[in-house]
C-alpha cells in the first residue's frame, strides 16, 4: 500500500475517533409511534410541527411562512438535519400533489422531538 494512502486512512480514523465529523439529527418514522411529534426548520425562517399518523404518515400540526397548512398530511420515512426533505403522497385542502421538497438549497436547519 502507498504510504500517502496510509496517511490518509490514517487521518480519517483519527478524526473519526476525535468526532471531528458532523453528526446529523435524523428522525426515522420506523422509530416513531403514533401521536409522536417533530419540529423541523429551513431557510428562510420556516418552520413545521408534525404528529406521526403511522403508516410513514405526518400531519403538519402548525406551519409558519411556508406551503404547507395545519392537516395537510404526506408521506416520507426520514427526516434528517442538513439535507433537504422530500416528501410524497401531499394531502391538501387544495388538492393531492406526488412531492413536496423543503429545505431545497441548504436543508432542514432544525429537527428535534418534541
Amino acid at each position: 500500500m502507498r504510504q500517502s494512502t496510509v496517511r490518509v486512512l490514517e487521518q480519517y480514523a483519527k478524526a473519526n475517533e476525535e468526532s471531528d465529523f458532523v453528526h446529523t439529527t435524523a428522525i426515522y418514522a420506523d422509530d416513531c409511534q403514533k401521536g409522536n411529534r417533530v419540529r423541523i426548520a429551513w431557510l428562510p425562517n420556516r418552520v413545521c410541527v408534525l404528529s406521526y399518523l403511522g403508516d410513514y404518515r405526518w400531519r403538519v400540526e402548525e406551519a409558519f411562512n411556508c406551503k404547507l397548512r395545519v392537516g395537510d398530511t404526506f408521506s416520507c420515512r426520514t427526516i434528517a438535519q442538513g439535507e433537504v426533505l422530500y416528501v410524497d403522497h401531499v394531502e391538501t385542502a387544495n388538492g393531492f400533489y406526488e412531492c413536496f421538497k423543503m429545505g431545497g438549497k441548504n436543508g432542514l436547519t432544525i429537527v428535534e422531538k418534541l
